[in-house]
């Protein structure tokens, strides 16, 4: 006979309290209830018995042991507790186990104080001090010297940090994982998400150094991105100006063109097996009296044999049918889910209708020459069933299912979609008496039920439908057939008229402009020399551009340059305005540039060689010159409007300057007359009046975005009306000319013309770039605008006739010259919607990915590494 006792469940507080009896006592109880059955058996059977239950609860003790000891190994110190606590009630107290039972004792002692410790770091001192006093139970390790070490500790005030509570432990817990992520997230280069963790710590604990610490990494490593993002930018808009050189070759069509093979692929599963149904041809199919699950096994069969739409044994050939019906065996459910009594379940109610099909029900089909697909319309119109065609098999339902396909479908709702007294909950119940107050009736009183209020509107949820809308939300989710949702969409686009709609622009101004320079010439002088018979020669004449002087020429004697007259005086070099140039400069530019007309900026001499021919002096220079200039300009303003609304954003400084001006005034002249001056002359004496501005005009200079959209009827198309301008100030010209007056030359003792005042007229110069254009956009798309792509290239070949001609030494009587200026300018677009509340209609949140442990079992080995030789 065997007695089984019920025992409670324990939580881990009750475990950590209760005490284990003694074995004796143990013992002496159940003699005492086995009383009556010892009367009735034999002591040698009952002490076999008993012999056998303690060793197997040894057995079960060992592997407490050995999984406490694993849980001491992984730091869970509450887990070893609880199972060491567990193996000492089972292993008894004298006897043979008797040394087993104290060497458990000693661990459980030590993992009894690591488990105190733990949970004093974590603020729960109460459960620190029950864990150290149940260690020095009398059945236990009373006079276990840590433990009572321990309590004591816990007594004083200054061991333990007691400002430590359960609350600020966990968040502790918390910010360690959340640092561990976003650490995580941050080596996988997602940084956008590794920011987010680090604020998500900052939180918790605002002065997290290490999470401070980690964004910084987190905006260097973007900042590394972003300069080389700039630098790939860059060289891809200069190639692009390089590559605008090329003429398009006509391609000729040998293929139909991709739109015409993605149509071809575009059939879905469905349309698949609903072409596959009306493709199969049954020549003859004979059932007679035949269950409706024999005769969709035959239709099964016949699809297979007669699928001829692929020869590969692999492939998939034949149609799959299911049956989705009751079966005939027992009774059906009656309404509210009842099951009505085994003796009523042949006689249907009176005045209910037939039977409801099942997989039982049998029917007689002939048909030759029909489709596939129409003899299972026959098949189920016979049986009072329909099909479903689904996209991996076709359904066999009762008629009175729903056969519609549910899909699921998230909205972007205005705020208050779903008024709250709309969808209200059912009125509250009179409270009992007694009782108190329902805390939760505000909270009833509020909620939202999305289903109820869109049913009001005429939607139709049938089984399995659903619809799911927070209070005060922006989301709403609607699980319904197509048509359905069609109507809820016109529902939310009704609504979202009435709503305020907004648009963000951003646009970026994005400049690249390159000067390319390379310049490589050579400068002869020769001085006069002899060549026999009284005749002599010398270098050639002087060049406009080439001056001879030490301003040029690096070897000077006197006032004149060694070797007195170039050879090369006809080779262009340098920059200006006067066909000597060799890079013609515009003259709009000169002017700004401050060169005055007939100027040349030569190229500078790397290095000049001088010596003796016997007789003439000469010299030589080499200019040249390899330069590159870049200019970047970037800006980015940003804005938000309504619908329909203009708005201007403007980065600018203002620009006054002088349009009118009144004309300077010469003092008067005065007559002279003296020694051999002419009679009657006259000469200006005093201060002369200059020209001074009277009336001013402003000009914006910088960026400036005018805007306008339209959100579209399907709120989510934008139509921009876009009016983007860089206007940039160049330089002031001199509209000017000096004024001229008569004056006395005391040295001549004559009347000379000398300048009476400059005359300064300066006027500004602007370059503008505009785009005027309509577009539209989706949501959160991006246009390009412009694409100004301009390249000057001016190249200069020039040579000494016959000399400049020789092999090798030639290329010293040569010289060349290549400027290519390189300008980008593309303005790019970007438009959002935005709620009221300032935030983007639709979002686009980074999808958190972080992959859980998925634990070992318990017996599992940990595994072993050997090191590599």
């Amino acid at each position: 006979m065997k007695l089984n006792f019920p025992k409670a469940p324990l939580t881990s507080t009750s475990r950590q309290n209760r005490i284990p009896l003694r074995g004796m006592m143990v013992l002496s109880a159940a003699l005492t209830l086995l009383a009556p059955v010892v009367e009735a058996q034999s002591l040698p059977t009952i002490s076999s018995r008993e012999t056998a239950r303690r060793q197997e609860e040894v057995l079960v003790a060992e592997k407490l042991i050995a999984k406490g000891e694993q849980a001491a190994k992984d730091k869970n110190y509450e887990q070893a507790y609880l199972d060491y606590l567990d193996a000492l009630e089972k292993i008894p107290a004298g006897g043979m186990t008797l040394i087993r039972r104290n060497n458990a004792i000693v661990r459980f002692s030590e993992i009894g104080v690591a488990y105190a410790n733990d949970l004093v770091k974590n603020g729960r001192y109460s459960d620190a001090e029950r864990v150290a006093k149940t260690v020095l139970l009398p059945e236990f390790n009373p006079g276990y010297k840590p433990a009572v070490q321990f309590l004591s500790n816990l007594e004083q005030s200054d061991v333990f940090n007691k400002t430590v509570t359960p609350q600020f432990a966990a968040d502790r817990d918390q910010v360690v994982k959340l640092l561990v992520e976003a650490d995580g997230f941050y080596a996988t280069g997602r940084f956008d998400l590794a920011v987010k963790r680090y604020e998500q710590v900052l939180n918790i604990d605002r002065y997290n150094s290490a999470a401070r610490l980690g964004i910084e990494n987190v905006n260097k490593q973007k900042a590394n991105y972003y300069g080389a993002a700039y630098n790939e930018t860059r060289s891809r808009m200069l190639w692009q100006v390089t590559r605008a050189w090329e003429r398009p070759v006509k391609r000729a069509q040998t293929r139909a063109s991709d739109n015409q093979q993605n149509r071809s692929n575009s059939s879905t599963s469905v349309e698949a097996i609903t072409a596959k149904l009306n493709r199969i041809m049954i020549p003859k199919i004979d059932l007679t009296d035949v269950t409706i699950r024999e005769a969709v096994d035959r239709l099964k069969q016949l699809s297979k044999q007669l699928d001829t739409s692929t020869d590969d044994a692999t492939q998939k050939k034949g149609v799959n049918i299911v049956l989705k019906l009751a079966s005939a065996v027992g009774p059906a459910p009656a309404a509210g889910g009842a099951v009505p009594p085994p003796g009523d379940a042949a006689a249907p109610a009176a005045g209910a209708g037939p039977a409801p099909a099942t997989a039982d029900t049998r029917v007689t089909l002939a048909l030759n020459n029909v489709p596939l697909i129409e003899a299972l319309r026959y098949l189920t119109d016979l049986a009072g069933l329909k099909y479903k065609i689904e996209p991996y098999a076709v359904s066999i339902v009762p008629v009175t299912e729903n056969t519609d396909e549910l899909l699921t479908k998230e909205f972007n709702v205005p705020p208050g979609f779903i008024p709250a007294d709309a969808s209200a909950a059912p009125a509250e119940a009179a409270p009992t008496a007694g009782a108190g107050p329902n805390i939760n009736t505000p909270r009833l009183r509020d909620r939202v039920d999305a289903k109820k209020f869109l049913e009001d509107q005429g939607v139709v949820f049938p089984e399995g439908a659903s619809a799911q809308y927070p209070p005060g939300g922006t989301k709403m989710t609607v699980r319904n057939t197509q048509d359905a949702l069609d109507l809820v969409s016109m529902i939310v686009d009704a609504a979202a008229e009435g709503q305020p709609k907004q648009v963000e622009i951003e646009s970026k101004f994005l400049e690249i402009s390159q000067n390319n320079l390379k310049e490589l010439g050579f400068n002869w002088l020769v001085g006069p020399f002899s060549v026999g018979g009284g005749m002599y020669g010398a270098g050639g004449t002087v060049g406009y551009n080439q001056p001879v002087n030490s301003t040029v020429y690096p070897f000077v004697t006197g006032s004149q340059a060694v070797g007195t007259n170039p050879v090369t005086g006809g080779l262009r070099s340098g920059y200006g305005v006067t066909p000597d140039a060799a890079v013609s400069a515009n003259s709009l530019d000169a002017l700004i540039a401050g060169i005055n007309p007939g100027a040349v900026a030569a190229a500078p001499g790397i290095l000049g060689i001088s010596g003796i021919f016997t007789n003439p002096q000469f010299q030589v220079v080499i200019r040249a010159l390899n330069q590159k200039k870049g200019v970047d300009l970037m800006s980015a303003p940003k804005v938000t409007t309504k619908s329909g609304s203009r708005a201007t954003i403007k980065v600018v400084r203002n620009f006054p300057y002088p349009t009118e001006f009144n004309p300077p005034e010469p003092p008067p002249a005065t007559n002279y007359i003296q020694g051999t001056a002419s009679e009657g002359a006259f000469s200006s004496q005093g201060l002369v009046t200059p020209s001074t501005p009277t009336a001013f005009q402003s000009r914006d200079v910088g960026v400036t975005l005018e805007v306008e959209p339209l959100v579209g009827p399907d709120n989510y198309t934008i139509d921009l009306s876009l009016s983007p301008q860089v206007v940039e100030f160049d330089g002031f010209i001199n509209y000017g000319s000096p004024i001229l007056g008569p004056a006395f030359d005391p040295l001549t003792v004559s009347i000379v013309s000398s300048v009476l005042t400059e005359n300064v007229v300066n006027q500004p110069i602007f370059s503008t770039r505009k785009v005027v254009t309509n577009v539209s956009i989706w949501d959160g798309q991006t246009v390009a605008l412009g694409g100004l792509i301009r390249e000057d290239v001016q190249k200069v070949q020039d040579k000494v006739p016959i000399i400049g001609d020789i092999p090798i030494a030639g290329r010293l009587f040569r010289s060349d010259v290549d400027q290519k200026i390189k300008r980008n300018l593309i303005i790019f677009v970007t438009a959002r919607l935005m709620d009221a509340e300032g935030r983007p209609v639709r979002q686009e949140d980074d999808q958190e990915e972080v992959v859980e442990p998925l634990g070992l079992p318990e017996n599992l080995p940990a595994p072993t590494f050997k090191r590599g030789k």
